[in-house]
């Protein structure tokens, strides 16, 4: 019986999510707004000069996001010489974020808060 209704719960919650759209390959990235760990806002049109760049969900508070954040900062440093720029994007508050060991430029690291 309880399964059942955890099943019915779980489909309802599941059909009153609102679905987000999937960009297909080679559709353009869409803007964003968000303000920086240096105070600055920064767009997608600060970048385009860029022939590459990349955009990383992060989180330091996770385990896992954590286990990333060294090969990050390597793919950071190995790839700066020929263009590419990596903003790192944490979602949550800013100042865990200020505190990562991470070398990246100021002007690519961003908060949504």
């Amino acid at each position: 019986m309880w399964r059942m209704i955890f099943s019915l719960l779980l489909a309802f919650a599941a059909w009153g999510q609102t679905t987000h759209p999937i960009l297909a390959l080679g559709s353009p990235a869409p803007d964003f707004s968000l303000p920086g760990v240096d105070g600055k806002i920064h767009r997608l049109a600060d970048y385009a000069a860029s022939p590459v760049l990349v955009v990383v969900f992060t989180c330091n508070h996770c385990p896992i996001a954590q286990m990333y954040e060294q090969r990050i900062q390597q793919l950071e440093t190995d790839y700066r010489h020929r263009g590419v720029v990596v903003v790192a994007i944490q979602p949550n508050d800013r100042r865990p974020f200020e505190s990562m060991n991470w070398t990246l430029p100021t002007s690519a690291t961003a908060s949504t808060k």
